[in-house]
């Protein structure tokens, strides 16, 4: 993977705090020059190499996260998953093996599992991250109301944030729209979840958003 690399887009609070950043794997290629991930990663799915990239952009994700800990950054990791990489025998074992050499502190890594499909087995994705929290890691739903929109996942899957679709925000004076998140939102405080929208790209986007008191914002605005 020498020719892939990292990026992190920050999660901030309502008051600009910023407390996680989220793991965003590129590729640069010397022979097909820029490639999106939604054109490589299911291309490493075809050919049976996303478990082994998953390990690959966590090894390194906790390298950075080790970095910013001696700078005197607080913040956490976050690196995302889809559902077939959670449902791999070897999920669990290997993100543990990672953590080990890498001595991270598992309370500084929060997992995501991806919007990119659905959930056949909900009972066995769960069982997934009821170990990794019990050895101190954090759990947030990718882009909910995309296509993991089920209510069972908020019910079943034991996460502690919830990351509502980014197409949620482009109009919140839509009613659908907003019925959706006030939906939303009021599930998740019944739960005792963490609210973070996505796509957020201007104050008055954020002002709206403090109004329906989520937790976390990410988005374009944060990140330049």
């Amino acid at each position: 993977f020498n020719e892939f690399y990292l990026q992190y887009q920050p999660v901030v609070d309502m008051e600009f705090n910023w407390v996680m950043a989220e793991t965003l794997v590129r590729w640069d290629s010397a022979r097909l020059g820029r490639v999106m991930p939604d054109e490589f990663l299911p291309i490493a799915e075809k050919f049976g190499l996303l478990d082994v990239l998953g390990v690959w952009i966590f090894s390194n994700a906790c390298l950075r996260e080790k970095e910013w800990e001696k700078e005197g950054l607080s913040h956490m990791i976050s690196v995302n998953y889809s559902v077939s990489q959670i449902e791999s025998d070897s999920f669990v074992d290997s993100l543990c093996q990672v953590i080990s050499k890498t001595k991270i502190d598992p309370e500084k890594i929060c997992f995501e599992i991806s919007g990119g499909g659905e959930i056949d087995d909900i009972q066995y994705v769960a069982q997934k991250f009821v170990a990794l929290k019990a050895i101190g890691a954090q759990v947030a739903v990718d882009r909910f109301g995309d296509t993991l929109s089920s209510l069972r996942v908020l019910y079943d899957i034991p996460e502690d944030i919830v990351k509502i679709s980014r197409m949620y925000i482009s109009d919140l004076e839509n009613f659908e729209k907003t019925s959706f998140l006030n939906d939303t939102i009021a599930l998740c405080k019944e739960q005792k979840l963490k609210i973070c929208m996505l796509g957020v790209e201007n104050t008055e986007q954020i002002r709206r958003l403090k109004e329906l008191k989520v937790d976390y914002m990410q988005g374009y605005y944060f990140s330049n």
